[in-house]
């Protein structure tokens, strides 16, 4: 694995906004990365403006589009100034296209999966279900989440439920008339 960080402090005087340059460059490093058999993780900045999460982590790419023309998979990272949770979106040629909240956690330094962008908010009783449930070892009923959580059990059902349609987890094994719940992973 070679990381550069950044990618345009790397690139030195070449002409970012060069469509014809930035082919170049990028050629030869996917080139390299061929050659040798190895993953080459760029590192840039989205473009200002693009931090409101409605972005695409290819068109955001500082410079010009050349820079992100051959990548095999982008990823971005979106937060609006002064929310605490983010949006990560993947796309790329041999990947599922994917939008994930996360939150950063300050006393690991790590981002932590909150589910699907669509679904899953901080500050939300899907969110505590889901922090429930990983403290839990990945697996419980509805009656064990509502009592951990201290909530009502029906509620904790149909929240449940849409985590499910949402396919933030899954529904797993009956312990007698209790469903037992799964982190979806």
């Amino acid at each position: 694995l070679i990381v550069i960080d950044t990618i345009s402090r790397a690139l030195g005087r070449a002409d970012q906004m060069d469509l014809a340059d930035m082919n170049v460059c990028m050629g030869t490093l996917q080139r390299l990365a061929i050659e040798r058999n190895v993953t080459i993780l760029l590192i840039d900045h989205h473009r200002k403006g693009a931090g409101n999460g409605d972005g695409d982590p290819i068109d955001d790419v500082m410079g010009s589009t050349g820079k992100a023309g051959v990548a095999d998979a982008a990823l971005g990272l979106y937060r609006k100034r002064g929310e605490k949770t983010a949006t990560f979106k993947v796309t790329g040629r041999d990947i599922e296209e994917r939008e994930l909240a996360i939150d950063f956690d300050h006393e690991t330094g790590c981002w932590q999966l909150l589910g699907t962008a669509s679904g899953v908010k901080a500050d939300t009783i899907q969110s505590s279900i889901l922090d429930a449930l990983e403290e839990m070892g990945g697996k419980a009923t509805a009656a064990k989440l509502a009592s951990w959580l201290d909530r009502d059990r029906a509620n904790v059902r149909k929240e449940l439920l849409e985590l499910v349609n949402k396919g933030v987890i899954k529904r797993n094994d009956k312990v007698g008339r209790d469903v037992i719940y799964e982190l979806a992973q």
